[in-house]
């Protein structure tokens, strides 16, 4: 069983302006580590109007949290809405200030 949950991120750039949007998000994990994804706009919650001079923009992407150590919680994106990282990586340890309730 997991909790879902959202995870901070910050939104960095437009990638493409079709319908629906994209945009590239960056999520920084509990080592500091800055892991890239790219997500349609309605994914991070975004309206197609955002201009390139207002990133960086504070977004959330929904993940569920596997387990809880201290202060630091390991997080999957994968579930609730398949979102994984340019590298492939869907698991990441965050601070458990960065998660908020869904």
């Amino acid at each position: 069983m997991f909790e879902l949950y959202q995870v901070a991120v910050r939104v960095v750039a437009r990638v493409s302006t079709d319908c629906p949007g994209f945009v590239r998000l960056e999520l920084i994990d509990a080592e500091g580590v800055t892991h890239s994804f790219v997500e349609k706009d309605p994914v991070v919650g975004l309206q197609g109007n955002i201009f390139d001079e207002f990133f960086p923009v504070a977004a959330r992407i929904r993940c569920s949290v596997i387990r809880r150590m201290g202060d630091v919680a390991e997080i999957d994106t994968m579930v609730p809405d398949g979102i994984e990282s340019i590298a492939g990586t869907s698991s990441f340890r965050v601070s458990s200030a960065q998660l908020h309730a869904a």
